[in-house]
């Protein structure tokens, strides 16, 4: 009895130390992430003062669907390694079944299909985004709603989670949480993406993982949550086209208002060309030239490196290329560089 006592005491006392709407639910009904603990929660928690939002975490199919599901290196925590759900798997996915074993596979090892087959506890099944957001309006969410982004890989799955979540702002009070590294590598073009965001009027709270008791981070609200905004200081193309030109720079210029915090976000795409070099380095200079980060890209795709900053007068960004051939079938090196003011 006395063992019962204290069992409850616990649970009372860490459920009074989270959000209960944390994974829809999940830490008091399971499995997490699922219509069936988000309806259980809905229906018996809302009101309760420790329910302080709905909380989930969504992340890409491989055939660019979002779908709603915590982990990202695999399944095996919440799905059930089960005779039904292997016989999925194998009916559906030989390739996935032969060449990994339950504990590898991940959401993004999956197509739509084959998620939504599987069956957890409670017969739950994990749901896709507009799923989440329909159930929110049909048992009358009252509380915000935060779409935490765990990994979205293609531009059609980004696009379709900003449309989506989108149509139900007029009836959910909803934006977008994210840790700083995960959304900058499901948003790795942070200049196009923060446009999209203000387009449709969407706030992305980030914060940096850190250690911290693990009741401050299962309930799933930011340590230090900022919003956004994003200016573009440079888009162009660079172009690496003889040896007078292995260093170009662009000198710009920062603005700050009085009690604002800034960083500087510095992108580079197709590093490296095809004749064999090794790529291409990226300095940011003071206007004292003394070097304030650096980092070099040997990525065809995009490169990104943040900076704080704690100067605000006149800066350069200098692209070095020490090693491009200009001879054979593709002389020369070509990237494109972006530079993207973040005020805080």
């Amino acid at each position: 009895m006395r063992k019962y006592i204290l069992f409850l005491l616990v649970l009372v006392f860490s459920i009074a130390q989270a959000n209960t709407g944390h994974r829809l639910g999940g830490d008091v009904y399971s499995p997490e992430n699922t219509l069936y603990s988000f309806k259980l929660a809905l229906q018996k928690l809302q009101k309760n003062p420790n329910f302080h939002n709905a909380e989930f975490d969504i992340q890409e199919s491989k055939d660019g669907y979002p779908v709603v599901f915590h982990d990202v290196k695999n399944i095996s925590r919440v799905v059930p390694y089960n005779n039904f759900n292997h016989a999925i798997l194998s009916r559906l996915n030989q390739n996935i079944i032969s060449n990994k074993s339950f504990e590898d596979i991940s959401i993004s090892n999956l197509y739509l299909h084959e998620i939504k087959a599987l069956k957890l506890e409670n017969d739950a099944r994990i749901p896709e985004l507009f799923e989440v957001l329909d159930t929110a309006v049909e048992y009358g969410l009252v509380k915000p709603m935060q779409v935490e982004i765990k990994h979205l890989n293609t531009d059609k799955c980004r696009m379709e989670v900003i449309e989506t979540v989108s149509k139900y702002k007029d009836r959910l009070n909803i934006n977008f949480l994210a840790f700083q590294n995960k959304y900058n590598k499901s948003f790795p073009d942070p200049i196009r993406w923060g446009a999209e965001f203000q387009k449709h009027d969407f706030k992305v709270y980030t914060s940096t993982k850190r250690k911290v008791p693990s009741n401050v981070l299962s309930a799933g609200i930011p340590l230090e949550a900022t919003s956004w905004k994003f200016t573009t200081l440079i888009d162009k193309n660079v172009y690496i086209n003889n040896p007078s030109t292995r260093v170009i720079e662009f000198p710009i210029s920062i603005n700050h208002q009085k009690g604002k915090s800034y960083a500087l976000n510095i992108g580079l795409r197709h590093g490296i060309d095809d004749s064999g070099d090794k790529g291409l380095e990226v300095h940011l200079y003071n206007k004292n030239r003394n070097k304030l980060k650096s980092f070099f890209s040997k990525n065809k795709g995009w490169k990104w490196k943040t900076t704080e900053l704690n100067e605000f007068e006149n800066l350069i960004i200098s692209i070095v290329d020490k090693d491009t051939s200009f001879s054979g079938k593709y002389p020369g090196n070509k990237a494109q560089l972006k530079v993207n003011l973040v005020e805080k």
